[in-house]
């Protein structure tokens, strides 16, 4: 995809690589920081299950309920992307300026589809929050993840 444009001769192709790979490359980093973050997170959190889940139900519903408030800010930051993609792609094909045209070709995509996958883990956040609420942590066999319901794409792995 994106490593091979750059080395294009056009001028789109060019500002559309350079800017696939600076986006591309920002999302990897973000997106190992935030899995390896996970993992500690996730044995802690099975740890106060068992040992406490009032505090983990009243904890993990506080902290989960902020991360599902977030992909407000996260959408419309997207959707502004997007937009300025647009205005990019607009001002470059109305200029005749092919470099500006790719790097708002490549923005407003990127853009696209994280706001697409977004909203995928959005939905996911709120089932889990649900969830979190309907957790009774006085029933001894009750579990906040024993149910699922629609659509949830997921992504697993270490490094």
């Amino acid at each position: 995809g994106g490593r091979s444009l750059p080395t294009r001769d056009q001028d789109l192709a060019r500002g559309a690589g350079w800017t696939m790979i600076a986006v591309g490359g920002l999302m990897t980093i973000f997106s190992i920081t935030y899995s390896l973050s996970l993992s500690p997170r996730h044995d802690d959190l099975k740890q106060q299950l068992a040992e406490d889940p009032a505090r983990y139900k009243r904890e993990e519903t506080e902290r989960m309920e902020a991360i599902a408030d977030r992909f407000v800010a996260y959408r419309w930051t997207e959707i502004g992307l997007v937009a300025i993609g647009a205005g990019l792609i607009t001002y470059g094909l109305l200029e005749d300026h092919d470099t500006l045209t790719g790097v708002g070709i490549a923005l407003a995509s990127e853009a696209a589809v994280v706001l697409g996958l977004d909203y995928f883990a959005e939905r996911r956040a709120h089932v889990y929050v649900d969830h979190l609420h309907d957790f009774d942590p006085t029933s001894a066999s009750a579990s906040p993840l024993s149910r699922t319901k629609g659509l949830m794409i997921g992504w697993g792995g270490a490094l």
